[in-house]
């Protein structure tokens, strides 16, 4: 597949963590595309049914910024320059999309591929005809997962705050409305319990970035915080925060099990991104980059600590 070569190098979802894919069992798919290939706007008008905003030689790859475009570029810049090597007559083109910016780069055709949380893909596979290929798994230390959750957390001195019933009249801070790990997941086990934040809370807020919303509870301009896994650890791995200074509330569904899942979590988990496909992109250059020499180029290139391949077993959100 081509997206096992294009995103086999990354460091992937975690910058700190070493990151694994897995290959969905869709059949693979490659570029076809028109246009000059230059920078093209995700919300740059254009027939949702035509072909892909990009020369031949050009592959735009779009991903979710939940963490913010500057991190997203540290993140995965590093796949896309070992696929200009790999693949030597293609340029790859990293597209970092903040969460409004996911739907409009799809229904114009701005990107070819696509990762993004399950929530979002499944909406643009229902509307566009999206095709997973692939999805994330996450290593940290000798622990590969393929699930993910969200973490509802406060600062480690409000003793007040002990269980989601307790997140009554508080200032809540999410990541974004389309977020799964940072606002859906949650609002699920608040719902659960009978709750309705928009009702029962003090205010919720949005802020764009799950850093964001750490900074924000840290810096108490909300009490109650909502991100996905594996966003503490990193800040923390950092030196941008300590774990000491954050505790999570966990819901009842979430403390019933996972008990082995290595990340901070409060919910319950739910499959990785998948990277998706638009749909019309065709498969000659898929076949071209599901090589053996570039998995074993993957498997050494110093842009990773460790890397696997196989299949995966995963189902759909």
């Amino acid at each position: 597949m081509l997206l096992l070569a294009v995103f086999a190098v990354m460091l992937g979802m975690n910058f700190y963590e070493s990151t694994w894919m897995t290959a969905w069992a869709e059949e693979p798919a490659g570029i076809s595309g028109a246009a000059d290939g230059s920078n093209v706007s995700p919300d740059q008008p254009e027939n949702g049914s035509g072909p892909p905003i990009l020369s031949e030689a050009s592959v735009r790859i779009g991903v979710l910024a939940g963490s913010g475009t500057e991190i997203c570029r540290q993140m995965w810049q590093p796949t896309m320059d070992y696929l200009a090597q790999a693949i030597s007559d293609r340029s790859f083109i990293l597209v970092p999309l903040k969460f409004d910016e996911i739907e409009p780069a799809v229904r114009n055709r701005s990107v070819d591929f696509l990762i993004c949380n399950p929530a979002i893909y499944i909406n643009l596979e229902v509307r566009y005809g999206m095709t997973r290929i692939l999805s994330l798994h996450n290593r940290l230390g000798t622990r590969i997962v393929s699930e993910f959750g969200g973490v509802i957390f406060c600062r480690a001195n409000r003793t007040d705050l002990q269980n989601l019933r307790d997140v009554r009249g508080q200032r809540i801070a999410a990541t974004d409305q389309t977020s799964f790990g940072g606002w859906v997941m949650a609002l699920r086990e608040f719902r659960a319990e009978g709750m309705d934040p928009g009702h029962d809370c003090r205010q919720v807020v949005f802020l764009d970035t799950h850093p964001a919303v750490v900074r924000a509870v840290l810096t108490d301009q909300a009490d109650i915080g909502i991100v996905r896994t594996d966003t503490i650890e990193r800040m923390a791995a950092g030196g941008e925060i300590r774990m000491d200074e954050i505790r999570v509330i966990s819901a009842r569904a979430a403390s019933e099990g996972n008990s082995s899942f290595p990340y901070l979590h409060s919910t319950r988990l739910y499959p990785e991104w998948p990277i998706a496909k638009l749909s019309g992109v065709n498969d000659e250059l898929a076949r071209r980059g599901y090589q053996p020499q570039y998995h074993q180029g993957m498997r050494t290139c110093r842009t990773t600590r460790y890397l696997t391949l196989a299949p995966s077993t995963a189902a759909p959100v």
